[in-house]
């Protein structure tokens, strides 16, 4: 319902909402349509653009595994969706995209 999702108030851009594992900090983006247009480099390896899904994911694999990927249009194209598998502790899990028209949020 529309009316019931603005009487939520949203965290501030940059807020820290919670830390995956024990050292990934999750960040507020502010609200689901803003862009910062400011980059986020971890120990000069480019990150993206704060506080994106494809930062937060690329932040994820570099902090715990030591290891980045290329620029691509969305985190979903990253990997091929699906397993037989149930997801483990410290999955990342990523969804594919739900709408074929969804701006692009960073490379």
């Amino acid at each position: 319902d529309a009316n019931l999702s603005r009487n939520i108030p949203l965290a501030p851009f940059n807020e820290i909402l919670g830390i995956a594992s024990t050292n990934v900090p999750a960040y507020s983006n502010g609200n689901d349509s803003y862009t910062s247009q400011e980059y986020y480099y971890l120990y000069g390896v480019y990150m993206g653009m704060k506080w994106q899904y494809v930062e937060y994911a690329r932040r994820c694999f570099f902090m715990r595994k030591g290891c980045v990927f290329q620029s691509v249009e969305g985190v979903a194209d990253v990997w091929s969706q699906g397993s037989p598998y149930p997801p483990k502790n410290e999955s990342l899990l990523i969804y594919s995209r739900s709408d074929p028209d969804m701006p692009l949020l960073d490379r």
